[in-house]
């Protein structure tokens, strides 16, 4: 079966870039627990002073627009490191910053260029096989939610030792080591597509447009992360009003890092077809988090619960969004998760300055209830948008003449990404479609999205061959055709199935074993190392 078309990013690589997404985005968020220091050291009034917050994630938006684009077309062993060291200037002028203007520009810059985490997110996501991609992109999001959440852990420790401008100065200096590392890290490209810059952008905004799971997630996440803006833009506030120090407040981003815990599990949940379950549920605990987030006058214990449940779930419908519109479109991935975080990028803005503009003037009561609306909000959006993320799956039916060319085009596109793993053309490559179709043997989905190939043998079911179109994978099609399998094998009387793999498509392997097939044996076919494998029904 071919499901996957590379061998992975190794361990060490997944920690790394986890690291470097991680630190890159805590930037964004450092100022959240400085905002009533930033405020009396600039002269800006407590329901303006969210608009630091409110300008790095304009300038985040920004760049996810018109930067993170770039990873489609440029060569991302270059373009990371450059952009790392770009972002390392910023935040060395933002800790020197002594106006007003300088520090609002300057904080636009860190955001405009700390979207090199994207660009992060998109490159493991590329290297991934689809079997595996939820799993990586949960692993990566993991050092994404610790840096977002320890952002302020550090940040308030840090200027309680060294005021705020050390903050960012030390950033500045990990920043520029992590770019060093990324250098010798990241693998080398192939040649990318010569596009246009202006094409490139607008091919996002058209991606948007033709594509209505974008559209839904997009909406989702601009609610998603008002509500999660809403808590971590403005939660400094109460807390210095309660006499807390800078590193007491930061301290609290620890029970928010509790999110981290839910970044794996989501995409792992997704990579087993679970990904919209996934999400009603985290929706359900995160409009439920409000709660005990209102009670944080009467208890700092009920602030933590309610920001492990916040976060927990924010991170769970995350992943699984950036997972999801991955699967749909992976030949435009760095575009689509670009895209995707610009909706995220807006719902921080929105909850940062909403927030803080409705503490100072009706209180932290109100500003809960304004996070409810928007969890809630979000929640009503997923049950609408289900159509576009669950549709229904598709029929099976025998291919005809004019499908051979869709055959052999997913073939193709499944199988040909083997050859470099295994050393030689796997041998589905190979077949005779036409002669197959004629036969009867290939069954294909009615969309043309996949296919199996079965031949009857003497007391058994061969499954020749199963193939998925790349840019489907993840939405449970390949179980489809194998549960089909089984179906025919019971109609022809059948008693049992049999298979034949390659012993490196080791990811497949355990996709069947989990499936309930066993080795049978293992021999030499035409140059390629076969395994053999066989289900009693």
């Amino acid at each position: 079966m071919a499901y996957c078309n590379q061998k992975g990013p190794s361990r060490a690589a997944v920690l790394l870039f986890a690291v470097a997404s991680g630190t890159a985005v805590a930037n964004v968020y450092f100022a959240q627990p400085l905002l009533a220091t930033l405020g009396g050291e600039f002269g800006i009034g407590t329901g303006a002073v969210g608009a630091v917050v409110t300008a790095t994630q304009a300038g985040y938006g920004l760049g996810l627009l018109l930067l993170v684009p770039l990873g489609d077309v440029l060569d991302r062993r270059r373009l990371v490191p450059a952009q790392l060291l770009l972002l390392a200037g910023a935040l060395a002028l933002l800790g020197t910053a002594t106006r007003v203007p300088v520090l609002f520009a300057s904080a636009a810059a860190v955001g405009l260029l700390a979207v090199v985490t994207q660009t992060l997110v998109a490159a493991a996501a590329s290297l991934a096989s689809p079997a595996d991609r939820g799993r990586v992109v949960g692993q990566v999001t993991s050092g994404i939610v610790v840096g977002i959440l320890l952002a302020r852990t550090v940040s308030g420790v840090l200027a309680d030792l060294g005021g705020w401008r050390s903050v960012y100065l030390v950033s500045a200096a990990v920043t520029t080591l992590l770019a060093l590392l990324l250098r010798r890290t990241l693998p080398l490209q192939q040649a990318r597509p010569r596009v246009r810059y202006p094409e490139l952008l607008r091919s996002t905004v058209a991606l948007f447009v033709r594509e209505p799971l974008l559209r839904a997630r997009g909406l989702l996440a601009l609610l998603l992360f008002a509500a999660f803006g809403t808590l971590w833009s403005c939660v400094a506030l109460p807390l210095t009003d309660l006499g807390l120090s800078h590193t007491a407040i930061g301290a609290f981003g620890l029970a928010g890092a509790a999110g981290a815990l839910a970044a794996a599990p989501a995409g792992r949940l997704h990579d087993r077809g679970l990904g919209v379950r996934t999400t009603t549920v985290a929706l359900v605990l995160l409009a439920l988090s409000w709660g005990p987030l209102a009670l944080v006058r009467h208890s700092l214990w009920w602030l933590a619960l309610g920001a492990v449940l916040l976060d927990l779930a924010v991170q769970a419908v995350h992943v699984t969004s950036q997972s999801m519109i991955y699967t749909r479109r992976p030949d435009a991935g760095s575009r689509v998760i670009g895209g995707y975080m610009v909706f995220y990028s807006a719902g921080s803005a929105l909850g940062a300055v909403a927030s803080t503009a409705l503490y100072a003037a009706a209180g932290w009561s109100a500003v809960c209830a304004l996070g409810a609306g928007f969890s809630l909000a979000a929640l009503a959006v997923s049950r609408m948008g289900l159509s576009s993320e669950r549709s229904p799956m598709p029929e099976i039916r025998l291919a005809v003449p004019s499908d051979r060319p869709a055959v052999e085009r997913i073939v193709q596109a499944a199988y040909a990404p083997w050859t470099e793993v295994i050393g030689t053309p796997p041998l589905p490559l190979g077949s005779d479609y036409a002669a197959l179709i004629e036969a009867g043997r290939v069954h294909v989905l009615d969309d043309l999205s996949g296919l199996i190939v079965l031949i009857p043998e003497d007391g058994r079911l061969l499954v020749d061959n199963v193939a998925v179109d790349p840019s489907r994978q993840g939405e449970g099609l390949g179980r489809r055709l194998l549960d089909h399998a089984e179906e025919q094998a019971r109609a022809l009387g059948l008693p049992a199935l049999r298979l034949i793999t390659n012993e490196k498509m080791t990811s497949n392997i355990a996709r069947y074993e989990r499936r309930g097939y066993r080795e049978t044996g293992r021999e030499e076919i035409q140059g390629r190392h076969a395994v053999h494998m066989a289900k009693t029904l």
